[in-house]
């Protein structure tokens, strides 16, 4: 536990340092230029993201293992609004508030083996394999500021956190007998593990992102504008402890937006 605080804890400053490098170049182009008038952007935005779930599971040492990692990956959307002040002609900061949805159903296959003593007193072992399964429902409201900047003629550079907070979130995890050389076992049948949840305090989900975005002017007067985004999350705590819960995500977002 102490490893990951403070490999989070380089993590996070890493991602204030990448911040700190965006807004110094900017902050010393804007001494440098008159002042300009602000605009403010606002719209709406749609997400698709591929979300991989890194959990781990201790209950499976029922099975005859210490743990396992699930990675999971599975298409995620979100939706909501956007707004964007544009503070200079290459700087501008924003937020985003949106809707979460999820859902993972997933399949892993794992070898144990249970022990057993011969008549002579020798021991021997059983080996079986198992499919555990887990099923996954998330929906979250989503908090995201963010700062951009002009970096390569049109091309912005985009940096920031998001706030996850879950207002639903559903679990269930089962492993299944798959085979046996124990003719005592009935492959098909529930072993060791069957559980379903809901969890009823979760985690505010934390994590930093970084991305790339082009602005398509949609109108001659540039008041309308159509912004396609590629982005990395990139999670920073557990949004649930017990199972050293992260999500990191590759997202592609749609953004209308209009200048006012």
């Amino acid at each position: 536990m102490i490893k990951e605080i403070h490999i989070n804890h380089i993590l996070f400053k890493f991602c204030i340092l990448i911040l700190l490098c965006m807004l110094i170049p900017s902050f010393y182009s804007e001494a440098r230029t008159p002042s300009q008038k602000k605009y403010y952007n606002i719209g709406i935005y749609l997400n698709c993201s591929f979300d991989e779930h890194e959990l781990a599971f201790g209950m499976v040492e029922r099975l005859g293992f210490k743990a396992f990692t699930f990675l999971p990956a599975s298409y995620a959307f979100s939706t909501g609004v956007v707004l964007e002040s544009e503070q200079s002609a290459s700087l501008s900061i924003g937020a985003s508030l949106g809707y979460y949805t999820n859902s993972i159903s997933s399949t892993k296959v794992y070898r144990g083996r249970t022990g057993y003593y011969d008549p002579n007193g020798y021991r021997k072992y059983f080996s079986n394999i198992n499919n555990v399964l887990i099923d996954i429902n998330i929906s979250a409201l989503n908090f995201s500021p963010y700062i951009s900047y002009k970096a390569f003629n049109d091309l912005d550079v985009k940096a920031g956190f998001a706030f996850s907070a879950f207002t639903n979130v559903n679990y269930s995890v089962k492993a299944l007998l798959a085979s046996s050389t124990n003719p005592n076992e009935t492959p098909g049948v529930i072993n060791g593990i069957n559980e379903e949840q809901k969890l009823k305090n979760p985690y505010v989900f934390v994590s930093f992102f970084l991305g790339l975005s082009h602005d398509f002017p949609l109108d001659g007067e540039k008041t309308i504008i159509f912004t396609p985004s590629l982005e990395y999350k990139i999670g920073i705590n557990n949004f649930e402890n017990s199972m050293n819960w992260k999500i990191n995500s590759l997202l592609a977002s749609l953004v209308l937006k209009y200048k006012i």
